[in-house]
């Protein structure tokens, strides 16, 4: 089910993932733990992945996220969303 809720919020349905606020939903979720478990590395992964996209809500979520991480769960999250973007969204998690 967790995998059928990123397909469709990440926007990869379309082929572009330029679904911003899907993108920050999911983040969302999971920076609070609310219907995902909490987990900051893969919220940050998904509000960066809106930030890239120009959402200056996901960049300020991003950088707010990061200042609750260690450099380490940074760096996962920042492999994990240049893996996501390489696949075309399809490795997301």
């Amino acid at each position: 089910i967790e995998g059928c809720i990123m397909e469709r919020l990440s926007g990869s349905q379309t082929g572009a993932g330029s679904h911003e606020s899907g993108q920050l939903s999911i983040s969302d979720m999971y920076a609070s733990g609310q219907g995902l478990p909490q987990d900051y590395v893969l919220a940050h992964l998904w509000a960066n992945l809106a930030a890239v996209q120009g959402n200056v809500i996901g960049l300020r979520e991003r950088d707010d996220l990061a200042n609750k991480m260690t450099p380490q769960q940074v760096a996962e999250a920042q492999k994990m969303a240049r893996e996501c973007l390489s696949s075309g969204y399809k490795r997301c998690d």
